[in-house]
């Protein structure tokens, strides 16, 4: 065991190790701050056009970079924050509402689309995010407000807002980090199906049991969340410099 002498080197030590820390720490100068929200909003659009051209694990790094410009903590300080922006900016929200006394399952930021083809088993049904159209015509919420809206509810108990589905597929399913321990409304979501929607393939007289849809209802809404925020930044700015 240790003696108390040698505890109190020990702390000693660590608060001498933290006053370093903390005197080798610079301010970072605010056009480093914009160059950092640039780049984040460039990874976020090159993730985008890398999802519509079939590398769907995209969507995993457009969690982490929403969370990088939005998301605080006691420990980390969002860029949009950080440049006196967040409170600011009016967010798109492209999410329809939930319709009251709906029993079925709700993804508020997708549609389904069938994509048939000649081949039958080339035909796909997929989710499918707003175009950018219906963008334009989007609802302008705060920041709180649009955070916290309810855009998925498998009606199974799993409901899910902007933020909790980010922080879901950034913090623990490979965005920034893999937690060994996962929310369970969205281990049902991601790996169990629970949305419950399916389509059917292959011979009609096969058409007994469904099969899951060709892509992930909760990877298209992150890049859904993605674009929206995108486009309500770059909007902010474009109506700021006029």
């Amino acid at each position: 065991m240790a003696t108390r002498e040698q505890e109190k080197k020990r702390l000693a030590q660590l608060n001498a190790n933290k006053k370093q820390t903390k005197k080798n720490r610079v301010i970072v100068p605010r056009e480093r701050i914009w160059e950092l929200l640039n780049e984040q909003l460039a990874n976020i659009e090159s993730s985008i056009n890398a999802y519509d051209l079939g590398t769907l694990h995209e969507a995993k790094r457009i969690a982490a970079a929403i969370r990088i410009l939005v998301h605080d903590t006691h420990c980390s300080h969002s860029l949009l924050k950080q440049l006196n922006l967040k409170s600011r900016l009016k967010y798109s929200s492209t999410a329809f509402k939930d319709a009251p006394g709906n029993l079925l399952s709700f993804h508020g930021l997708v549609g389904i689309k069938m994509h048939v083809d000649p081949i039958p088993e080339l035909s796909k049904t997929t989710y499918e995010r707003k175009v950018p159209l219906e963008l334009n015509l989007a609802k302008h919420l705060t920041f709180d407000d649009w955070w916290n809206e309810v855009v998925l509810n498998d009606r199974k108990g799993g409901k899910f807002t902007r933020k909790s589905l980010v922080l879901a597929v950034a913090n623990q399913d490979g965005g920034s980090h893999v937690d060994p321990e996962m929310d369970e409304d969205y281990y049902k979501l991601t790996a169990m199906e629970s949305m419950g929607i399916t389509k059917f393939s292959g011979p009609v007289e096969n058409h007994v049991h469904g099969v899951p849809l060709d892509n992930k209802v909760e990877l298209e809404s992150i890049v859904a969340i993605g674009d929206e925020l995108v486009r309500s930044i770059r909007r902010h700015i474009a109506e700021s410099s006029r």
